[in-house]
Formats: C-alpha cells, sequence, structure tokens
C-alpha cells in the first residue's frame, strides 16, 4: 500500500477553531487581602450546634455553653450563613 503524498491536505486554522485565551480571574480573598488569622466564631457556633443536635451536649448544658438557647443559636447562625428563610 503506497501513500499518496500528492493528496495531504494542508493544516489551516480558522477563526472557528481558534480556541480563546484563558484569562486570569483573581481569588475574592486573594492571599494580599485575606486575614492571618480569620475569625472562627462561625465555625464554632456551628460546632456547637452540631454537637447538641448529635445529642453530645444536652440543652442545659448547651445553653450553658453556648449562653443563649439551642433554637435562638440556629437562627443566628442561619441568618449569618444567609439560610435564614424557612
Amino acid at each position: 500500500m503506497d501513500i499518496d503524498e500528492n493528496n495531504v491536505k494542508p493544516k489551516t486554522t480558522s477563526s472557528a477553531t481558534k480556541v480563546p485565551k484563558k484569562t486570569v480571574v483573581t481569588p475574592s480573598a486573594s492571599a494580599e487581602t485575606s486575614s492571618a488569622h480569620p475569625s472562627m466564631s462561625l465555625a464554632q457556633e456551628i460546632h456547637r450546634l452540631t454537637m447538641f443536635h448529635n445529642g453530645k451536649l444536652t440543652a442545659s448544658d448547651a445553653s450553658g455553653i453556648m449562653g443563649m438557647d439551642p433554637t435562638d443559636l440556629m437562627e443566628k447562625v442561619m441568618n449569618r450563613v444567609g439560610g435564614g428563610e424557612k
């Protein structure tokens, strides 16, 4: 089987086949603007609620540790994360 070199089509590029250049996206919390020590209060509140709802804390213990009723803390956390709608 012979290869006919005359039937080889030259490679062409058209505007339809060009891949657009990727743009660089700066993250919203880049290293320059992010805090070296972020506030952990929301994470702590979520942890306390998790411990309460998993049965590791009683309602009275949870209220003593959290300084408020678990339902009030749940509402506070949901408002902070944007899911306060019921």
